[in-house]
């Protein structure tokens, strides 16, 4: 047994020990399983030797033990955005069901599909209940930032993954191809740039340590879709960060763009990026390609507005006839997480998982407003870098399919437990947004919390 093998084991079972106290831990252990699974690396083949056994199922089923013996009290929240999404999810579930056993044009991988989406409800369920207090949340955070840390050393520092045609080239089970990997570093980037900007001394230097590898191998990866996604993230954080905070986002932006600058120097990176902001006769043959498929999608969608079952665009004899145009003649992906999920489960049940992300967005940006208002800048800052982290999964998706991708459900659960952690009284009136909104930035730069670096009028904490 390898040493590393040995660490991963100890971390498993302290983890799954540690959430019988408190459940948040079973997010850490999940984590664990989902970003560090042992079947993927070579030291992990003594365990793949004694039978394959599914560890991130064992370990949401840990986790959902741990959710009913916590006896931590759970706040009272006024605000019924949770409940409201619960009730969404699960008529989107149902949906899915209906249109799986009465519609599917590929059975096998709409059943997988429809398995999939059940068992990320559930998790995003035990997530919400888990999540009780602001430690908790933060410990998620720290989950995915570790789980970003471990890959980026494999990948960076190890040199584990090829290059193929300039793109890393390193299949992950869980997560997928690099694209994908991509989107969810996307993600785990912006968390990390909280951290190292309003985070503790030795929050500052995790994430110090984790985000130069997490850059560098979305870098690798070289997809102009989480590029771009990168991009719209920045610029939102800037819009949505108001008074000081807004000088913490641009410091943020500015580390960013000058680690991409060095580390970007594969000149076929380069060569590839640059194609995303050409005109239509010079884009590549990929992206022209890209266009195409959703051309078609969009025809499969009109054709067949109720749904054709899970990952119908275009993996079925349904969407392989729509390929066929365009002079493909095998299974392909739709590259587009927001026509992937109307071919699959319909028109209504794309605006069902739309409206979730909204009620969540919703959620969040009334507790941002909140956090400005009580002048807490740690926490206004927060919510504005999970804002920021939808945008870049929103724009993500426009590339891939990733738009149902389980870090979607990660992103959901942890908007609605930031409202429900820092303002669990969650009322908020149009005219307050309206004053909230219309906040003084002059007045709120010459703004001192009492105390050291705490402000004077703290949230109600669950």
């Amino acid at each position: 047994m390898t040493l590393t093998l040995t660490i991963w084991i100890l971390l498993f079972i302290t983890f799954s020990v540690l959430s019988l106290r408190r459940s948040s831990w079973g997010i850490c252990l999940y984590m664990l399983t989902y970003f560090i699974t042992p079947y993927w690396w070579w030291w992990g083949r003594p365990l793949l030797q004694m039978g394959y056994l599914s560890l991130n199922l064992w370990a949401a089923l840990i986790l959902a033990g741990a959710v009913l013996l916590d006896a931590r009290p759970r706040s009272r929240e006024v605000n019924p955005a949770p409940g409201r999404v619960c009730w969404f999810l699960l008529f989107y579930g149902i949906n899915a069901i209906v249109i799986h056993y009465l519609a599917a044009s590929n059975p096998a991988k709409s059943y997988a599909a429809l398995e999939l989406l059940w068992k990320q409800i559930g998790l995003f369920v035990l997530i919400l209940l888990a999540i009780r207090d602001e430690f908790d949340l933060k410990l998620m955070i720290y989950a995915i930032l570790g789980g970003a840390l471990y890959l980026g050393y494999e990948i960076v520092l190890n040199g584990r993954g090829g290059f193929h045609e300039g793109r890393l080239a390193i299949p992950l089970y869980n997560i997928g191809d690099e694209n994908y990997l991509a989107g969810l570093l996307s993600l785990a980037a912006v968390l990390g740039g909280y951290l190292l900007l309003m985070g503790k001394r030795l929050e500052k230097l995790f994430a110090l340590v984790t985000l130069p590898l997490v850059l560098d191998v979305i870098i690798r990866c070289n997809s102009r879709g989480a590029f771009l996604a990168l991009i719209a993230g920045a610029v939102w954080l800037v819009i949505r960060a108001r008074g000081p905070i807004r000088r913490y986002a641009l410091a943020g932006i500015a580390l960013a763009g000058i680690g991409a600058y060095f580390l970007m120097g594969d000149p076929e990176i380069m060569e590839r990026f640059a194609t995303t902001f050409v005109s239509s006769e010079e884009r590549d043959a990929s992206a022209r390609g890209r266009i195409a498929m959703w051309t078609q999608g969009v025809n499969m969608v009109t054709d067949y507005p109720l749904g054709s079952g899970g990952e119908a665009a275009f993996k079925s004899n349904r969407g392989l006839s729509y390929l066929r145009k365009i002079g493909k003649d095998v299974y392909f992906a739709v590259h587009n997480g927001y026509i992937d999920i109307a071919a699959s489960w319909g028109i209504q049940g794309f605006l069902l998982y739309m409206t979730i992300i909204f009620i969540c967005w919703l959620r969040l940006r009334r507790a941002v407003l909140a956090a400005r208002a009580a002048g807490n800048r740690r926490l206004a800052f927060m919510g504005v870098c999970l804002e920021a982290a939808l945008i870049t999964q929103l724009g993500s998706a426009m590339f891939i399919s990733s738009l149902d991708g389980e870090w979607f459900f990660w992103w959901m659960a942890m908007a609605l437990c930031y409202g429900r952690v820092f303002y669990p009284e969650g009322v908020v009136t149009e005219e307050e947004e309206e004053d909230w909104e219309d906040f003084d930035d002059a007045e709120y730069d010459d703004w001192e919390p009492d105390g050291a670096g705490e402000p004077a009028r703290e949230p109600v904490l669950s």
